[in-house]
């Protein structure tokens, strides 16, 4: 029924069914498999119905670069099925919980764009975000972080880029109207398309 509500639209849908599945039941190879399964069946369905809907696979990245207890795609990817696109959540963590490493985003963006091309399918980043350490950081430039990234990911192929407009333990991330907001639209607008 969703699937045939979703092809009804006057839009293309991009369906991703429990994305981050690294810490499901104890995080286990296990529970991965079974994770892997699931998304197998879902894509089966997805599969029956209209061009426009399109079915992604969407982990965090960091653990199937740094794979253990099944977290690597050898044990996540549902090969024969399928799958439209596959998509990270890749962040720059610097100012969370103390961290002071900076980070760039074209080492994760090589990994996946590695994945897609050999699954033959399209890549994104699902989520990213810079907290207000992070954006104020002069040093590493910050402010232009956004622009980098999506101009990195743009020269890459990337299909689409989210990013996670959110608040918790007292690290903000938020897109609200401001320099960040604006920087990102900005970048948006003038990067080159894939």
């Amino acid at each position: 029924d969703v699937r045939d509500r979703l092809a009804a639209l006057d839009v293309e849908v991009w369906v991703g069914f429990h994305h981050e599945p690294e810490n499901d039941e104890g995080a286990t190879v296990e529970a991965h498999a079974r994770w892997r399964e699931a998304q197998r069946r879902a894509a089966g369905v997805f599969a029956a119905t209209s061009s426009k809907v399109k079915f992604w696979l969407v982990t965090t990245g960091y653990s199937q670069d740094h794979p253990a207890n099944g977290t690597g795609w050898d044990t996540l990817y549902p090969d024969g099925a399928k799958i439209d696109g596959v998509a990270y959540d890749i962040y720059n963590w610097y100012g969370q919980a103390g961290k002071t490493s900076w980070s760039e985003l074209p080492r994760q963006m090589d990994s996946l764009v590695a994945l897609a091309k050999a699954k033959g399918c399209e890549w994104a980043i699902a989520e990213t975000g810079l907290t207000d350490a992070a954006f104020a950081d002069t040093k590493n430039d910050g402010a232009g972080w956004l622009g980098r990234a999506v101009t990195s990911a743009a020269e890459r192929g990337c299909a689409a880029f989210a990013y996670f407009d959110y608040t918790n333990s007292g690290v903000t991330w938020p897109l609200i109207p401001g320099a960040r907001r604006d920087q990102f639209v900005a970048a948006l607008k003038s990067s080159p398309k894939p």
